[in-house]
This record gives C-alpha cells, structure tokens and sequence, in this order.
C-alpha cells in the first residue's frame, strides 16, 4: 500500500491506486502523506503553492474561517500586513481621501494605491468609498488637498462659492477673520 501524496486524501481502507486518492477542496491541506481528512487553513491563511502549508493572504486581503479565498479589503479600506482574519482589520482611508478600486493587479494594501485626495475645497469623513462622498466647505472655509477638516481663509481672502479655494479680496473690500 502506498499512502496518498500530501494535499490529497483517501476515506477506504486499502487503497491501491493514486486514483483512489482524492484532491483537498479549495482552501484545505493535509498535513502528511496518508492522511484521511483534509483540514481547513486557519483564519487570514489560505493554501499556499508549497504542498501541506498555509500561507498568509498577501497585503490589502484577509481571511476570515470558512472562506475559501482570501478576499480584498473593501473599497474605501486597505491592509498593510499579511494575514488578515477579518475585514475589520483593514485600515480606513483617512478623512480627506476617498477609496478607489485598484487595478485588476493590485491589493488594497497601501494608502496610496486605494485612497485619493478630495479636490482642494472639499472634504471626506475617514472611510469614505468614493469621490461622490467628499463635500464642499462652508463659505469663507477652505481645505488643501488631502486635508481632512476645513480651515477659515486668512484675513484679506475669501470664497465665492462653497468648496473654492481663498482668493484675494477685490480692491476696496476687507474680511477679518
């Protein structure tokens, strides 16, 4: 008798053949050759490329128990470690910026390749999934890219319209702070 090959798994006693042996289901392993049971990766792992071993999810993706792949932080989130076990691990895009879809390619595991800058003059909450959801300062307030709060304008400038940027007072005109 021959045991099966790791990553496979036999439920007969005397099995002859390799064909008799069965292949892990997504997501399992087994961890020695003649094994009768295939055993799930544990949480913020997945079946790696070497046979018999578990590795980490890769940046920006987690694992939480009973999924059979590792899954990208949602948009709006990304992940700077390996190994995630949930997606509550994943980091917010601080206020200011707003997530985006990566390319086809990429994880969710920089703040730079899934969070971009609110356009100066507006604002986001920490969080935010999309540009739709940063929003306009105030008349008379004004934010630089990226900021995550509106300042006042400085003494001798202003807005026009809400979410512009402070511009010089016309001649003969004064805003004190």
């Amino acid at each position: 008798c021959k045991d099966c090959p790791q990553d496979f798994f036999h439920m007969q006693i005397a099995s002859t053949t390799f064909q008799d042996c069965l292949r892990c289901p997504k997501g399992k392993i087994t961890a020695y050759e003649g094994a009768s049971a295939c055993v799930e990766c544990p949480p913020g792992k997945i079946k790696g490329f070497t046979i018999g071993l578990c590795e980490p999810c890769p940046r920006g993706r987690y694992r939480a128990s009973g999924q059979t792949s590792c899954n990208p932080c949602p948009v709006g989130k990304y992940g700077l470690m390996e190994g995630y076990t949930s997606e509550d691990d994943c980091h917010n895009c601080p206020a200011g910026r707003y997530g985006v879809l990566p390319s086809p390619y990429q994880n969710h595991s920089s703040e730079q390749d899934s969070c971009m800058f609110c356009p100066p003059g507006r604002i986001s909450y920490s969080g935010s999934s999309s540009k739709s959801e940063c929003f306009d300062c105030m008349l008379g307030k004004t934010s630089v890219r990226g900021e995550g709060s509106c300042q006042a304008c400085h003494a001798g400038k202003y807005t026009k319209v809400p979410g512009a940027s402070c511009e010089l007072c016309p001649v003969g005109k004064i805003n004190r702070v």
